[in-house]
C-alpha cells in the first residue's frame, strides 16, 4: 500500500507468498537484502506492520496539514459471487456460529454449578469452523475436493459440538416425565413457538400453573412460550381430552387470510397481493408481484464461483408452480401451505408459514437444484419508498443506496448482509431475513435475496443436489431499529430449544436493562477461571445500560477481546456501563 507522503512519514508495502495468508520466505528476504546493496533503489526496512502504524499514528498526531479521513463502507466492486457459492458450507457456517454460542453458554452454566468445562473441545470446533472461514472455502471458490473435505469436518466439528452440549445438559437437567425445559440461547426476550414430542391429547402448563396456548402437529405439539435472554424455563404436560380453539386462518383457493395479512397468488405461486391488516396498506406496489423465483443466466465473464456481473439481469426467467398449494395445517397458531414450484431439471419445494403472534412470513424451503450458470433469487416488489437500504453486519448494521445516481452506487448492484436486509420509509418497512443466505440487492422497490448459484469452474459440482434453507418476509411499523426487526432475526436463526427434563437451577448469568445492548458470547475465559461475557451495541445509538447476575459476582473487569484487562475491577455498587454506537465491549465475570 502507498500512502500520500503529505501525511505519511513512510511508504509501506506488504509482502507475503501467495494470497492464503502466507508469511515471507526466505528467497524474498535474500532479495531485500540483496536490494540494499543496488544503487537507486528505495532503502527497505523489514518491520511489521504494528510499528508502521505506530510511526503513523505519531506522524499524524504531529502533523498541521489537512488529513483526508475515509467514514463508511469501503465496498470492494468485485466478487459479488462469493455472497452465495457453496449454499452447503455457508448454511452450516451460520449454524456452527450459533451452535458454538448456545453450547458455550450452557457449559458455562455447567461450569458455575460445579461442572468441568470443556475448553479443549470447544477450541477444536472454533478451530475447524475458523480454518473453512479462510478464503478460497467459505467463498465458494474452492475446487471441488476442498468442499468434499469441508462437509467431513463439519460434521467432525457438529459431533464433538454435540457431544459436548449433551454432557452440559446432563449436568444441568434432571429428567422428569412429562415435563420439558425450553432454553433461549439469545438477547431478546419474546413469545416463541416451541416444537413439544407428545402425541397423545392434552394441555401444557407453565411454571406459574397457567395454560398454555398449544396446536396438535405430526410431529407432536406446537406451544406458545415466553422467553427471556439467555434463560430457561420449563413446562409440564397433562394427559386428557383438551379444547380445540377456532383456527384465525382462512383459505380460499388463492387465498389465505390471517390476523395480520391477506396473502394473494396467481396460477405461477407468485404472490399478488400482501396487505397488512393492521396498518391499512399494500405491501406490495400495486399490479407487482412478490416471492417471485427469478432465474437469471449467469455468465460472468471472469471468474464463475467469484463474480455475478450486472449485465446477468438481461436474461431472466421464473420458476412456476406445478401442482395446487396443499395445506398442511390450519390451527389455532400456525397455518402452513406447501408450494411447489419446478424450472428445467431442478424441484423447489416451499412451506409458506404464517401465524397468530407473529408478523413473520416464513419461506422454508427444499430444493432439488440441478442447473448450470444459472442464478436463483427470491423477489418482493415493495410499495415501500426510501433511497436508502438497511443491511446486517457483524456487530451492527450499514446502510446502502437503492438507487444508481453514480457509479459508485451502482456498483452496489449485489451486496452482503449477516441475518437481514431492510427497506423503510418513515413509520412502516420490510424485513427480509434468512438462516444462511448473504447476498442481496434492494434497487428502487424491488427487494431480492440470493438462494443459490450454480458456478461451473472450479468445481463443476458447485451447488448441485439438495438445499434447504428458509427466508422470511417481516413487515413492521416504525424504522428497522424500532420495528423488531433484530429480534426477528435472531428467533429465526436462533430458536428456543426444547429438552425434556428441568433444569435444577434457573439463575441467569448476565442480565441486561436494556434490548439495545445484545448479548453475543459468554464463555469461560482462555486462562482465568472466571467468565468472559461480548456484549454490543445494535441499534446505532448511544446506551447506558445496568447489568447484573442471578448468581453471587464478586467482581467484574473490563477486558478486551484477547481477555486483557482494561481496567481495575469496577466498583461493587456500579454496574452500569455506557455504550457508543456498535460500540464492542467484554467483561470478566468473577463469582
Amino acid at each position: 500500500s502507498t500512502l500520500d507522503r503529505s501525511s505519511a512519514a513512510s511508504d509501506v508495502y506488504k509482502r507475503q507468498y501467495g494470497d492464503g495468508g502466507g508469511g515471507v520466505t526466505r528467497d524474498m528476504l535474500e532479495m531485500r537484502r540483496a536490494m540494499d546493496l543496488l544503487p537507486g533503489l528505495p532503502h527497505v526496512k523489514t518491520s511489521t506492520a504494528g510499528h508502521f502504524f505506530d510511526i503513523l499514528h505519531t506522524h499524524l498526531a504531529q502533523t498541521d496539514r489537512y488529513i483526508p479521513v475515509w467514514d463508511g463502507e469501503l465496498y470492494l466492486e468485485y466478487h459479488r459471487g462469493t455472497y452465495t457459492s457453496q449454499a452447503y458450507n455457508k448454511k452450516t457456517n451460520r449454524q456452527l456460529e450459533h451452535d458454538l454460542l448456545t453450547t458455550e453458554w450452557l457449559s458455562s452454566l455447567a461450569y458455575l454449578s460445579g461442572a468441568s468445562y470443556n475448553q479443549e473441545d470447544l477450541e477444536t470446533v472454533w478451530r475447524l469452523l475458523l480454518l473453512h472461514q479462510f478464503h478460497d472455502i467459505i467463498p465458494g471458490s474452492s475446487i471441488h475436493e476442498v468442499y468434499e473435505d469441508s462437509r467431513v469436518n463439519y460434521a467432525q466439528a457438529n459431533k464433538i459440538l454435540s457431544s459436548v452440549r449433551t454432557k452440559a445438559l446432563q449436568h444441568l437437567v434432571t429428567p422428569s416425565e412429562y415435563t420439558f425445559s425450553v432454553y433461549s440461547p439469545k438477547s431478546f426476550a419474546g413469545s416463541e413457538l416451541v416444537q413439544i414430542p407428545v402425541q397423545e391429547p392434552g394441555i401444557f402448563l407453565d411454571e406459574g400453573g397457567n395454560l398454555l396456548d398449544s396446536q396438535k402437529t405430526d410431529e407432536g405439539y406446537l406451544v406458545l412460550i415466553q422467553t427471556w435472554p439467555f434463560s430457561t424455563t420449563s413446562l409440564c404436560f397433562l394427559s386428557g381430552e383438551a379444547d380445540v380453539p377456532p383456527t384465525p386462518f382462512h383459505r380460499e383457493r388463492n387465498r389465505l387470510e390471517t390476523p395480520f395479512y391477506s396473502i394473494a397468488w396467481n396460477e405461477e405461486g407468485q404472490w399478488t397481493a400482501l396487505y397488512d391488516k393492521e396498518a391499512e396498506r399494500s405491501i406490495l406496489v400495486p399490479g407487482a408481484l412478490g416471492n417471485v423465483l427469478e432465474v437469471f443466466e449467469d455468465k460472468p465473464v471472469n471468474y464463475d464461483a467469484w463474480d455475478v456481473d450486472i449485465f446477468y439481469t438481461q436474461k431472466m426467467e421464473t420458476m412456476h408452480l406445478c401442482q395446487e398449494p396443499e395445506v398442511l395445517e390450519l390451527g389455532p397458531l400456525r397455518a402452513v401451505l406447501r408450494f411447489t414450484y419446478v424450472y428445467r431439471h431442478s424441484r423447489l419445494t416451499q412451506d409458506l408459514s404464517v401465524y397468530r403472534d407473529s408478523r413473520r412470513i416464513d419461506l422454508r424451503t427444499h430444493v432439488d437444484w440441478h442447473e448450470e450458470h444459472r442464478l436463483l433469487k427470491a423477489a418482493f416488489y415493495t410499495d415501500i419508498r426510501s433511497t436508502k437500504a438497511t443491511y446486517d453486519i457483524q456487530f451492527g448494521h450499514v446502510e446502502r443506496p437503492t438507487h444508481w445516481n453514480t457509479s459508485w452506487d451502482w456498483a452496489r448492484f449485489e451486496v452482503c448482509a449477516q441475518q437481514w436486509a431492510d427497506l423503510s420509509e418513515q413509520g412502516y418497512g420490510v424485513s427480509l431475513l434468512s438462516d444462511g443466505k448473504y447476498g442481496y440487492n434492494i434497487k428502487d422497490r424491488a427487494m431480492k435475496i440470493s438462494l443459490l448459484k450454480s458456478a461451473k469452474h472450479p468445481d463443476t459440482q458447485a451447488d448441485m443436489g439438495e438445499h434447504d434453507f428458509t427466508y422470511s418476509l417481516y413487515p413492521h411499523k416504525g424504522s428497522v431499529t424500532e420495528g423488531g426487526t433484530i429480534e426477528e432475526a435472531h428467533r429465526l436463526n436462533l430458536p428456543a430449544q426444547v429438552i425434556s427434563g428441568s433444569f435444577s437451577d434457573t439463575r441467569r448469568i448476565l442480565w441486561l436493562s436494556s434490548s439495545q445492548v445484545q448479548i453475543d458470547a459468554i464463555k469461560k475465559a482462555e486462562d482465568e477461571d472466571c467468565l468472559v461475557v461480548h456484549l454490543h451495541e445494535c441499534r446505532g445509538g448511544r446506551a447506558q445500560i445496568h447489568f447484573g447476575s442471578d448468581y453471587p459476582l464478586r467482581k467484574v473487569v473490563p477486558c478486551n477481546l484477547l481477555e486483557h484487562d482494561l481496567s481495575p475491577a469496577l466498583p461493587e455498587d456500579t454496574r452500569t456501563l455506557l455504550f457508543h454506537p456498535f460500540e464492542i465491549k467484554a467483561l470478566k465475570l468473577w463469582f
